[in-house]
């Protein structure tokens, strides 16, 4: 038999070597063990032993291991007998549940006059002559007779079958493995806590009864359709004498039954067992049912490999192997409450399976765990769990969030943060935190910036070495950074950079660190030069030792695909995020928050080149994401995943879709970082450019001027980022058609863009197209046209203008009453738009450009164009804008030329009362005002064309435009 007295310190060789011997065939064993050098001669006796007993060794479950018993023919008993319909005593076979080697498990019915009920009927595959087994057999009827509870299968009836086949009538359980409930169920770690609850209830009860299980493991333990479980097969369990259970005559004949995955390293040796062990196996199958794997990582798939685990290896953290949407929950109190249950000596484990489970009820209630020592860091962290739902809400949240942020950016780099140094940067946190003070009844805690802010200005007086400093203030400008606070992430990413390459080196991995937190500021400045040549830099460190930096790398490549994106070099861009999205899954896995990450960079990148299937496709992969990783959606990177979303959406094709779920992320936004954060404004930004699509100009101006008194506080006038949100804005004015209170910003567009891209980048030339716009509407229509001339002959030349400056200039030459050249500009814009670049609403827009030029000069098929731009109108946008007004307008009067006064009218009348709630003092209301008065004149209305007439003179005559005013004089 198995020696009871191997060394724990001798296994690991031992494990080796056997697993060496079992690879040969069994002939040649012998004398390989005696060719084995004299160093191993303490290990052979145990060796021989092992390998006599190689069944016993490679068996994995108790109904595979038959014991060596020889039988005669006289005492068998066939399994051919065995059939649906057959009695076994007073029982029915109805059909076959299960079978192993020690026998088989039927569901079966009684055929006597007793309660009629279906019963799981165990039968062994031999006679109660082979004494092995009868015992087994009546000591799991008498152990189960003492066993009532709800969670543990109940024991009807046993008894000897008239041929002396023992059998065993237990509760039939229609139910599923607990890993596999978990799995169909798809249960949330709250909810397999719950039902591990249930389990150890189950054992708690069976220990006060003096009886281990001995055999825990997830095909024991099965899961009804009401989710109630039921413990089964005390087939193994013994009974306890004072609390140890010895090694029988039964066992040395029978072999160790156990499940080696789920054995305590006290099964593993032979040794005496007490309901620790239990313990021991629960905490496997608590391992199992949250990470959704093994406790420990195997170099080898053998029996040896797992024996040596057990006894040798610490098992992994669940946080660190789960799956990502898990691995936040597992983190802390439950990794720790685990990890004691599955602690190598049984004296370290819980004291008893009640102690365990009231560990998992705290940790469900936000209690401190008893697991772990009460120290000031854990305390403050259970104080704010605690306090997530009570009237502090917003501030209570959102320090939640930043600790969530801090802390986990400090766990995943605990490893450069060792010994004294990790406790300094524990302890200063939780006191930073235990400041706040969440449990007092003040009115107003300090606020999550406020307590930033308070541990910014500590770490100066913070006597402390250097790199506890720099680590420091790197977890605490990731806060700022996740709360959106620029002025004072970009004051503490350059302390910490200072100090590092002051006190550290510039390459040293913590200073590496603090830089890349820098280029993030560089880039929410908008200073996108000193972000790439920061990037480059970092790039050239890291890639020496990608080993040290795999998560910064990947945070480097996501970097630089924005950077490129912001620099309008997309394919670079798309090349950079196809490297951070492969290595983020190669890393952590396709569902983990760093490919989540990648995945929305690839989309923006796709977006930019007018990839748009690709871009929408790899944006839902990114929501669902999302979505499963952060139910709630509060969370940054379920925001910007939204927010992505949206944006694929509307660009191809669904505007009012993109525009929802835009506005939705904007929502989640100001809920999760306030009314005035930079993420706020670019979604705002964002959405106003979706507004203009959709024709929502006055909603559009209201996101633009929001964006931009946000936007301004966060990048500095200088850079791409500040011109862009002012550009937005602008934007939204001129589709206002409100140019005096454009020109400013244009002009200042129009000098940023040549300074970050060049006079013929497109971004430049399509801000000097909305300068000359701008000059046109404030009345300055001659230097508008000469700008825009200028203009015209810069896009010529490039290989795939915008069809932009050509409107721009047909809408400026109307503006001058150069109606054949306003003609000629827009159908040149025709020509573009109709090559497949545009939208829908800007091809109408065209459209009505082309058809009024044909109205002015008495072109054909003016009647086919306006036709053609109300349509497209209407189909494109949600709401009028000023272009179907004038669309409107053109129309109206070639049925005016027509004689058709009734035709023109309510077209008229539509036009008229648009402007009227739009902007009456426009110089387009008094237009539509005139040509409604003249059609009023001409069907006979004449006072009602007094009045509007008249109201058309006052407006025109404010008109900044000089043709508009010699018009007034013609009314």
């Amino acid at each position: 038999m198995i020696r009871m007295s191997i060394d724990r310190g001798q296994w690991p060789q031992l494990s080796r070597l056997l697993d060496a011997a079992l690879d040969l065939p069994p002939a040649e064993r012998d004398r390989w063990i005696e060719a084995l050098d004299s160093s191993f001669d303490a290990l052979k006796p145990d060796l021989r032993d092992l390998l006599s007993r190689a069944s016993s060794v490679e068996t994995r479950d108790f109904l595979n291991s038959l014991p060596a018993v020889s039988s005669g023919s006289s005492d068998s008993v066939t399994d051919a007998a065995d059939h649906a319909g057959r009695c076994i005593g007073p029982y029915r076979l109805t059909r076959e549940l299960g079978a192993g080697g020690m026998g088989s498990v039927w569901l079966a019915e009684r055929t006597d006059d007793s309660v009629r009920r279906p019963v799981a009927l165990k039968l062994p595959h031999v006679m109660s002559a082979r004494i092995g087994l009868a015992e087994r057999m009546v000591r799991e009827r008498d152990i189960l007779a003492t066993l009532v509870h709800p969670n543990i299968a109940r024991l009807y009836d046993a008894g000897i079958s008239p041929e002396g086949r023992p059998y065993l009538a237990l509760e039939y359980v229609e139910g599923v493995r607990i890993d596999r409930y978990c799995r169909e169920q798809a249960l949330d770690v709250q909810g397999r806590l719950r039902l591990f609850l249930q389990v150890a209830a189950a054992v708690a009860y069976a220990h006060a009864k003096l009886v281990i299980h001995r055999d825990l493991k997830p095909a024991n333990i099965l899961v009804t359709r009401d989710g109630e479980v039921r413990l089964l097969d005390f087939g193994v369990a013994k009974l306890l004498d004072d609390g140890r259970a010895e090694m029988t005559r039964l066992t040395e004949l029978s072999g160790r039954a156990l499940t080696p995955d789920y054995a305590s390293p006290e099964q593993i040796l032979g040794q005496s067992l007490t309901i620790a062990s239990d313990i021991y196996s629960l905490g496997v199958v608590l391992y199992e049912l949250l990470a959704q794997t093994r406790p420990y990582r195997l170099s080898r798939e053998s029996r040896g490999a797992l024996e040596e685990a057990i006894l040798e290896v610490e098992p992994v953290r669940m946080s660190g192997v789960a799956p990502p949407g898990m691995q936040k929950a597992l983190r802390g109190d439950l990794d720790t409450i685990v990890l004691k249950a599955l602690r190598k000596q049984p004296e370290d484990r819980y004291a008893t399976v009640n102690a365990f489970s009231d560990d998992v009820i705290r940790h469900l209630r936000r209690l401190p765990v008893l697991a772990r020592p009460q120290s000031t860091w854990y305390r403050v962290s259970r104080l704010i769990a605690r306090n997530r739902v009570t009237a502090m809400v917003v501030t209570v949240a959102s320090i939640a969030v930043l600790v969530g942020a801090i802390v986990a950016l400090w766990q995943a780099r605990a490893a450069v943060a060792e010994g004294r140094r990790a406790e300094e940067v524990r302890e200063f946190i939780a006191t930073i935190f235990q400041e706040a003070n969440l449990d007092s009844d003040q009115s107003r805690p300090a606020s999550v910036l406020e307590l930033l802010k308070q541990a910014s200005n500590r770490v100066d007086a913070l006597e402390a070495e250097p790199a506890v400093r720099v680590e420091l203030l790197t977890l605490i400008g990731s806060g700022l950074l996740s709360l959106d606070d620029t002025d004072a992430l970009e004051n503490v990413a350059r302390r910490a950079v200072d100090e590092g390459t002051q006190s550290l080196g510039s390459d040293h991995p913590l200073t590496v660190r603090a830089r890349i937190l820098m280029v993030w500021a560089h880039m929410y400045r908008g200073r996108t030069q000193e972000a790439g040549g920061e990037i480059d830099a970092l790039m050239q460190v890291m890639t020496r030792d990608e080993s040290a930096f795999g998560e910064e790398l990947i945070e480097l490549w996501r970097i630089r695909a924005d950077q490129a994106i912001d620099a309008h070099r997309y394919e670079d861009a798309e090349a950079a995020a196809m490297q951070a999205l492969t290595r983020a899954e190669a890393s952590f896995g396709a569902q983990h928050p760093e490919s989540l990450r990648a995945l929305g960079v690839l989309s923006t990148a796709y977006r930019r080149q007018d990839k748009h299937a690709e871009a929408l496709r790899t944006a839902e992969r990114g929501r669902d994401l999302a979505l499963k990783l952060f139910p709630d959606g509060q969370h940054a990177m379920a925001i910007f995943a939204r927010a992505e979303y949206g944006r694929a959406l509307a660009e191809a094709g669904d505007v009012a879709g993109g525009v929802e779920q835009l506005s939705l992320a904007t929502r989640d936004a100001e809920k999760l970082y306030g009314p005035t954060a930079r993420t706020v404004g670019f979604h705002l930004q964002n959405i106003t450019q979706y507004h203009l699509q959709l024709g929502s100009i006055q909603a559009a101006v209201v996101s633009s001027t929001r964006a931009f008194d946000i936007m301004k506080e966060h990048a500095e006038p200088d850079t791409f980022n500040y011109a862009a949100a002012l550009n937005a804005k602008t934007q939204a004015l001129l589709a206002a058609r409100r140019g005096e209170e454009a020109l400013p910003a244009t002009a200042q567009i129009q000098e940023a863009a040549k300074r970050l891209f060049g006079d013929t980048h497109p971004n430049a030339v399509g801000a000097r197209a909305s300068h000359a716009l701008a000059l046109g509407l404030s009345g300055r229509v001659d230097e508008g046209r000469a700008l825009i001339d200028a203009v015209l002959a810069d896009a010529r030349r490039t290989q795939k203008p915008s069809a932009r400056p050509f409107y721009i200039a047909g809408d400026l030459e109307r503006l001058a009453g150069r109606h054949a050249r306003a003609l000629a500009r827009a159908e040149e814009a025709l020509a573009l738009l109709n090559g497949g670049d545009g939208t829908a609403a800007e091809l109408a827009r065209v459209q009505m450009q082309v058809g009024l030029a044909r109205v002015e000069t008495g072109a054909a098929e003016a009647a086919s164009m306006l036709d053609q731009a109300l349509s497209g109108f209407r189909e494109s946008q949600s709401e009028m804008t000023p272009a179907q007004a004038d669309a409107l307008v053109g129309r109206a009067r070639l049925h005016l030329d027509a004689g058709r006064a009734d035709e023109a009218l309510p077209l008229l009348i539509e036009a008229d009362q648009f402007w009227r709630d739009f902007d009456d003092q426009s110089r387009w209301a008094g237009e539509a005002a005139l040509w409604l008065g003249r059609c009023l004149r001409t069907l006979g209305r004449g006072p009602e064309a007094a009045d509007v007439l008249d109201r058309a003179r006052r407006t025109l005559s404010h008109s900044p435009i000089l043709n508009d005013r010699e018009l007034v004089t013609r009314i």
